[in-house]
């Protein structure tokens, strides 16, 4: 055996050693450029994880604010209400006219497209006129309309423009139709409908009261139902607006059958006004009939809404019975009608009519 062998010392095998540690070094420097390459990939992939789980939960978050006020499922049947995208289109040559969807004293609503999305929209004209209370309508209805966006159960306006001769407003377009024509289509609606839908327009009222608002008009004519089933209240000509608490305005405002006896009798009123028109709304949902005696003219309409109580048919139930209500009308000034109720108050809202055991299945808090 040779001295390089046997002297662990020698030159040799040192230089040996000292190769064999260098080679194991550069071996674990590689090592160690690896791992750090694989640890520099995981907190990038943990990087891209994070920012899709925060992504998904923005998601979620405005998919729950646009869902508006929650109905359990037992209620409702329909899906979560959410505001379709705006259009950019921001004069009436963008767009494509299809039909006329109705006509009123103030002009006519027709159903159109955006010629780059062809997005479906309701377009509502109005002729302007020299008269200044034609000018008052355009404006109040403008104003009300920046209101109503922030709510899922009011119609959303997406633009306001005008010509020399014409004002327009583009608005969503509501594919279910009217409530009225829903009515008469089914002649009257189920229950469950009927608490679904009041639900929706008690939480719609009581919105644009919080805003000093009282709607003035509301009738199953102005209520629209959307894609997904759910309400939109619309037609905000008519309104009053600086109206708050037990402040109270005063004109003879909306459609004969629907107007609260204070606005018959050309007195001060409230926000209650509305609540007896939605009494009335509520009625014919419920049982496909008004509930006063129409008679052969408008005098007798207005001598049964002042003198008579509301009558229903004899097949509706008990607990139909009940949220409808059967008071006597004698004094009108001392009490209000909630919805075909008279509630001592006066400045009523629509918490008196949520008390009600037919709205306990509801959920209110959105």
């Amino acid at each position: 055996m040779s001295s390089e062998e046997r002297d662990p010392g020698s030159p040799g095998r040192k230089r040996r050693r000292s190769e064999s540690e260098e080679s194991w070094g550069r071996k674990k420097s590689k090592k160690s450029e690896e791992t750090a390459n694989k640890s520099e990939e995981t907190a990038n992939k943990s990087e891209e994880t994070a920012n899709k789980s925060e992504e998904t939960a923005n998601k979620r978050k405005r998919s729950s604010n646009d869902s508006g006020t929650d109905i359990e499922e037992g209620i409702s049947p329909k899906r979560p209400c959410r505001a379709p995208p705006r259009p950019l289109s921001l004069t009436i040559s963008s767009y494509t006219l299809h039909c006329v969807l109705g006509r009123g004293s103030y002009g006519k609503v027709a159903l159109a497209s955006t010629a780059t999305t062809n997005q479906l929209v309701a377009i509502k004209t109005i002729l302007k006129r020299p008269q200044k209370e034609n000018m008052e309508y355009i404006l109040r209805e403008a104003r009300v309309l920046r209101v109503a966006a922030g709510h899922p159960y009011l119609c959303r306006a997406y633009a306001a423009f005008q010509t020399q001769t014409r004002a327009f407003f583009t608005m969503e377009y509501a594919s279910g139709g009217s409530l009225e024509l829903e009515i008469r289509k089914r002649k009257h609606l189920k229950m469950r409908k009927v608490i679904f839908y009041s639900a929706e327009i008690i939480c719609g009222l009581q919105y644009l009261h919080s805003h000093g608002i009282i709607h003035r008009d509301i009738k199953p004519g102005n209520i629209m139902l959307s894609s997904e089933g759910h309400i939109k209240i619309l037609d905000f000509g008519l309104a009053a607006e600086g109206v708050y608490g037990d402040s109270t305005t005063n004109g003879r405002f909306g459609t004969f059958a629907y107007m609260a006896p204070e606005v018959h009798r050309e007195k001060e009123y409230s926000a209650a006004v509305d609540w007896w028109s939605y009494g009335i709304t509520l009625c014919q949902m419920a049982t496909g009939q008004y509930p006063f005696h129409l008679g052969n003219n408008l005098q007798d309409l207005r001598r049964s809404i002042l003198r008579e109580q509301p009558t229903y048919p004899a097949w509706i139930g008990r607990k139909l019975h009940r949220l409808l209500g059967k008071q006597s009308v004698e004094d009108f000034d001392e009490c209000v009608m909630t919805p075909m109720q008279f509630v001592e108050d006066p400045a009523p809202s629509g918490n008196y009519i949520i008390k009600d055991f037919s709205y306990q299945s509801v959920g209110w808090e959105a």
